[in-house]
């Protein structure tokens, strides 16, 4: 029983962490907004771009083959990395889903609704508070964690591509991932206000029910 808190905190906190990178990460109606605002349809064409782009991430997702003749060799290696890693992220994603629910549908059937729904409310509080911070210490710091998150999850360094001569890196700039973070940790800090507001409501309820309940006994 010690370990199914730790593990409902640990799988939902990544469940949520996950599911809302892969989604903001193939939005790809926002990409067609930002690569406007990034300016990328300035040096190379729009209709260029999108088929460019869908195509990367039909093919990241595993539903198309890449095009190739598009990219350096440099880019088709660091491009091979990034599908690894959204196929980690995706896997582990399920993975933790699956914790969740069977670790919050045992506390269900032992403790209640209730107390798993107090757990949630305990873990969104922490995980606003969290986010809250590390949104404002990324976005003063973008720059260093960007490199820094390449450094840990790359092993090597073709991902420091040219502008002039590799059109990946012209079509997802830097600005771009600044702005993707930012939506990213946008929706990580609504969705955990949503849930302290869901306890609350649920909680209000809960009061009403009883009072409602003592009075009807009291009768």
């Amino acid at each position: 029983m010690k370990i199914i808190k730790p593990l409902i905190c640990l799988s939902l906190l990544m469940t949520v962490l996950l599911t809302v990178i892969l989604f903001c990460g193939f939005d790809f109606n926002w990409y067609e907004k930002e690569f406007e605002n990034s300016g990328v349809y300035e040096s190379l064409d729009k209709a260029l771009v999108l088929d460019q782009a869908q195509n990367l991430f039909d093919y990241f997702l595993w539903q198309e083959e890449l095009n190739k003749s598009f990219y350096t060799q440099r880019e088709l290696a660091h491009v091979f990395d990034i599908k690894n890693i959204i196929t980690k992220v995706i896997i582990f994603d399920i993975i933790f889903m699956i914790i969740f629910i069977f670790s919050a549908g045992y506390l269900v059937i032992k403790k209640g609704i209730a107390q798993v729904l107090k757990l949630i409310n305990a873990i969104a509080v922490g995980g606003l508070v969290f986010y809250l911070i590390t949104a404002a210490v990324s976005y003063i710091h973008f720059e260093n964690l960007f490199i820094l998150f390449h450094q840990i999850f790359f092993k090597n360094d073709f991902w420091q591509l040219d502008p002039v001569t590799e059109k990946l890196i012209v079509i997802f700039p830097p600005e771009l991932f600044l702005h993707l973070t930012q939506r990213i940790f946008i929706y990580l800090i609504f969705i955990n206000f949503l849930f302290i507001l869901f306890y609350k409501f649920f909680k209000s309820n809960l009061i009403k029910k009883t009072l409602n309940l003592d009075n009807k006994l009291k009768r």
